[in-house]
């Protein structure tokens, strides 16, 4: 059995462009391309927020952490997530 392969090296993977916009987990996140990759240009926003008083469980729940406990917080600092999959 003989197998042939070309692989031409004036060949260059065609590049997708980053999207203005993703929804992911039902948010919708603004992008801006850095180098080659695409970046959120905010901090996600999902998941159920606790208090960092009670200790993170393995129940399939996303679970969010602020700083210092402080709802606000994660506005400037984002979140501490558990439980992403």
């Amino acid at each position: 059995m003989m197998f042939f392969s070309s692989c031409r090296k004036d060949t260059v993977p065609e590049k997708i462009p980053c999207p203005t916009s993703i929804s992911w987990v039902g948010q919708t996140y603004q992008t801006i391309e850095i180098g080659n990759q695409c970046w959120f240009r905010e901090n996600i926003n999902i998941g159920k927020f606790v208090f960092g008083t009670k200790d993170q469980t393995n129940n399939d729940t996303i679970e969010k952490y602020c700083w210092y406990d402080e709802i606000p917080s994660c506005d400037g600092y984002g979140v501490y997530i558990n439980g992403m999959k």
